[in-house]
C-alpha cells in the first residue's frame, strides 16, 4: 500500500472518528453531567518511517498520550531505540 492510500486512510478515520463524536454529543443521555468521565482503553501497537532528522537512520521512537482539554500527559510508552518501524 502506498503512503498516499495510507494518507487518506487516515483522513478516513478521523472523519468518521468526528462525526461519531458529534452524534455522541447530540444524542447525549438525560442525566449524564457535562463534565463525566469516561474510560478508555488505547492499545499503542507500533511506529511507521520514524527517522532522525537529516540522516536517514531509525530514530529512538516514543508516544506521548495527553489529555487535549487540560494539557495532562497521561502517559508515555517505552523508547524504541534506533527503529525506523518500533513496535511496543
Amino acid at each position: 500500500m502506498g503512503a498516499a492510500q495510507i494518507c487518506l486512510d487516515d483522513l478516513v478515520f478521523a472523519l468518521e472518528a468526528e462525526d461519531t463524536a458529534r452524534i455522541v454529543k447530540q444524542n447525549k443521555p438525560p442525566g449524564v453531567p457535562e463534565r463525566a468521565r469516561h474510560v478508555f482503553s488505547v492499545t499503542i501497537m507500533r511506529g511507521e518511517g520514524i527517522l532522525t532528522k537529516g540522516l536517514g537512520k531509525g530514530a529512538d521512537g516514543f508516544v506521548v498520550v495527553t489529555d487535549t482539554q487540560t494539557g495532562v500527559r497521561l502517559i508515555k510508552t517505552r523508547t524504541v531505540l534506533g527503529q525506523e518501524d518500533p513496535r511496543w
